[in-house]
C-alpha cells in the first residue's frame, strides 16, 4: 500500500510539459489524483460564458470538459490515444474549468503593437480550431481578443468550416467505445481456473436458471412500465433516445387553452416544439432540416390562407370594413373579428391595415365588447354674450393693466411721436 502511495506521488501527468509541475487541486479535495480524460465530465457551461466565448451547440449549451482541456493543451484532432492520456488535478484545473486568464491584452499573435484596443471576448473553441489549421499555431481557448482581430480571424478562417456538434458527437462516442473496451477487459481478468469443473457445472445450471428467471421477471417488469407511462414520460424516452440524451425533458404539459396561457409560457411552449422538430427531422431528412421546414411553413400558411378565402362570414365582415369612411364604424366591425387572427394575418387580409388600428379594435373589444357601437362624445360650447365681450376688451385696454402686464411698448412716427402699448397696436391693426 505505501509502495502505491509513492508510486502515485512520484507520476507524473501527459499534461506536465505543457505548465507547472503536477500537484492536488486547490478547488476540491479527492481521493483519486489521477484521471483519465475519459473521466472529465465536469459541466463547463458557466466557465464559458464567464470566459465570454461561450457556444450553442444543437440541444447543448458548451462542449464537455474532457474536450476542452485536449483544446486548451493544442490537441485538435481526436483519437483513441488522446482518449488514453492522464490528468492531475492541478493541470485539469488548469486548463479544465478553473483556467483564468491572467492577462489583460488581446493573445493574437497578428495584433497590431500600435493598437491600445483590449480584448472584447473569448476565443471559441471553433475559432481556435480553425486558427490551428490555417496557421498551425495556438490560442487557448478563452484567450482574450479585441474585436479587429476577431473579425480578421472569421475572415482569413472562412473556408475552414468547423462543425463542433459532429467533433462533440464523435468524442462522446469514442468515451463510450473506451469505457466499453475497457469494462470488457476487466471482465476477461476473472479468474475461473481455481473453480473444480463439477461446481462449475452445476453453479453454471443454477446461475442460468436464476438469470433466466431475472430475465423474466424484469422483462414483464419492464413491460408493465411501458403500459402505465404517460404521454409526457412516452415523449421524454422517445426525445432522449432520438437526441441520445441531449434532448431536456418536458417537466410539464400545457392543460390550459392556448389563448389564455401568458407570452413567457407561450415563448416555452414554442421553443421545446421547434426543438422536438428538429430533432425529429435530422432522423428523416438529414442536413436538411432548414429546407423542410420552410416548406412546411409555406405549406401551412396556403392551406391557412385556403381557409380564409373560403370563410363567407370574414370575407362579408371585411367587405363591410372596407365601404365604410367612418373611422369608428370601422374600428366597431373590425373588433368582431380582429381577436380571431394574428396581426400579420390581418395585415395580409385587409388592404390599408396598420398595427395601430388592429390594436385599437381590440382595446374596443377587451374594453367594452365586440361590435359595441362607438358614440361620439358630447362637446358642450358657451357663448359669451355682448356685453360680456365689451367688458372683456375694455378691461385689456385699461392703463392699470398695461403697467401691470408687462407686454412692454413702442413707438409710432405718425405727425408727431406717440407711445403705444404692444397689445394695444397688435388690437389696432387687427381691428
Amino acid at each position: 500500500m505505501e509502495d502505491e502511495e509513492s508510486e502515485d506521488k512520484n507520476r507524473i501527468c501527459d499534461f506536465s510539459s505543457i505548465s507547472s509541475k503536477c500537484g492536488e487541486s486547490l478547488h476540491y479535495e479527492s481521493e483519486k489524483g489521477y484521471f483519465n480524460i475519459t473521466e472529465c465530465v465536469k459541466d463547463a457551461t458557466i466557465h464559458l460564458r464567464r470566459t465570454n466565448c461561450s457556444e450553442h451547440v444543437g440541444y447543448r449549451s458548451d462542449i464537455p470538459e474532457g474536450l476542452l482541456i485536449l483544446y486548451r493543451s493544442g490537441i485538435f484532432t481526436i483519437d483513441d490515444s488522446c482518449l488514453n492520456l492522464a490528468i492531475c488535478q492541478k493541470h485539469r484545473d488548469e486548463l479544465g474549468i478553473y483556467w483564468k486568464d491572467k492577462r489583460h491584452t488581446c493573445q493574437f499573435s497578428g495584433h497590431s503593437k500600435d493598437s491600445k484596443e483590449r480584448p472584447s471576448r473569448g476565443t471559441q473553441p471553433t475559432t481556435c480550431k480553425q486558427h490551428w489549421l490555417h496557421t498551425r499555431e495556438i490560442i487557448t481557448v478563452g484567450a482574450g481578443i479585441c474585436k479587429q482581430c476577431y473579425l480578421k480571424l472569421k475572415e482569413s478562417h472562412g473556408e475552414f468550416k468547423i462543425n463542433l456538434q459532429e467533433e462533440i458527437e464523435s468524442f462522446e462516442r469514442l468515451c463510450r467505445l473506451a469505457e466499453s473496451t475497457k469494462s470488457e477487459k476487466d471482465s476477461n481478468y476473472e479468474k475461473t481456473e481455481d473453480v473444480p469443473k463439477e461446481f462449475s457445472q452445476e453453479s453454471s445450471t443454477t446461475k442460468t436458471t436464476a438469470s433466466d428467471f431475472s430475465d423474466f421477471s424484469q422483462e414483464s417488469h419492464s413491460d408493465w412500465e411501458l403500459e402505465n407511462e404517460s404521454t409526457r414520460e412516452k415523449f421524454n424516452r422517445a426525445m432522449s433516445l432520438l437526441s441520445k440524451g441531449k434532448f431536456p425533458a418536458l417537466k410539464s404539459q400545457l392543460q390550459l387553452p392556448w389563448e389564455n396561457i401568458s407570452r413567457s409560457t407561450k415563448s416555452l411552449y414554442l421553443t421545446i416544439a421547434n426543438d422536438a422538430i428538429h430533432v425529429l427531422l435530422e432522423h428523416i431528412v438529414p442536413g436538411q432540416v432548414d429546407k423542410v421546414i420552410s416548406e412546411l411553413a409555406s405549406k401551412h400558411t396556403a392551406n391557412e390562407d385556403k381557409l380564409l378565402n373560403e370563410d363567407i362570414l370574414t370575407k362579408a365582415l371585411i367587405k363591410a370594413y372596407l365601404d365604410q369612411d367612418n373611422r369608428l364604424n370601422k374600428v366597431q366591425i373590425l373588433s368582431l373579428f380582429a381577436h380571431k387572427f394574428t396581426k400579420e394575418k390581418l395585415l395580409r387580409l385587409i388592404p390599408g391595415m396598420t398595427v395601430a388600428k388592429i390594436d385599437a379594435a381590440r382595446r374596443h373589444a377587451a374594453l367594452e365588447s365586440p361590435g359595441q357601437i362607438i358614440n361620439k362624445p358630447t362637446i358642450y360650447r358657451i357663448r359669451l354674450s355682448v356685453p360680456q365681450i365689451t367688458h372683456f376688451i375694455q378691461f385689456i385696454s385699461s392703463p392699470a393693466y398695461h403697467q401691470v402686464v408687462g407686454y412692454g411698448s413702442r413707438k409710432l412716427h405718425l405727425v408727431w411721436k406717440y407711445k403705444f402699448p404692444k397689445l394695444f397696436e397688435m388690437s389696432y391693426l387687427q381691428g
